[in-house]
């Protein structure tokens, strides 16, 4: 029998290799999670592809939890969009969260760099000089 978080992985990237809209996903590494009683959820992050519309990231969002939650059989889906998530948080995801889909590697490359250089500007010390660019 297959173990079920190779199961989810399975089934988070069948569902967004169907989405033109998706460049990659992460999902959310929660340690709560694996003693944590009662339903279980889970927590995905979006990075759409720099042409969708920002005025859809809701809709789509939506969406992708709604579909995910009958597809997982899981009580709770929560999707986060990237493209407009904060430095701190997108970095602690690209860090420490499992990539569940590439779609587009030069995208994903490029958030990851830029999400990276954010987070390093916004803990800035002074007298400390971080260059432009990496």
């Amino acid at each position: 029998m297959e173990a079920p978080q190779k199961s989810v992985e399975k089934t988070l990237a069948r569902f967004f290799a169907g989405r033109g809209d998706v460049a990659a996903a992460y999902r959310f590494v929660d340690a709560h999670q694996i003693h944590r009683r009662g339903p279980s959820y889970v927590d995905i992050g979006v990075l759409l592809h720099p042409l969708v519309d920002h005025i859809r990231y809701e809709e789509i969002r939506l969406e992708i939890a709604e579909v995910l939650h009958v597809e997982l059989c899981t009580a709770e889906v929560r999707v986060l969009i990237l493209n407009d998530a904060s430095a701190n948080l997108c970095f602690d995801l690209v860090r420490q969260g499992e990539v569940v889909y590439t779609g587009s590697a030069e995208i994903q490359r490029d958030f990851e760099g830029r999400v990276q250089a954010e987070f390093l500007r916004s803990i800035d010390m002074p007298g400390r000089h971080l260059p432009d660019s990496f």
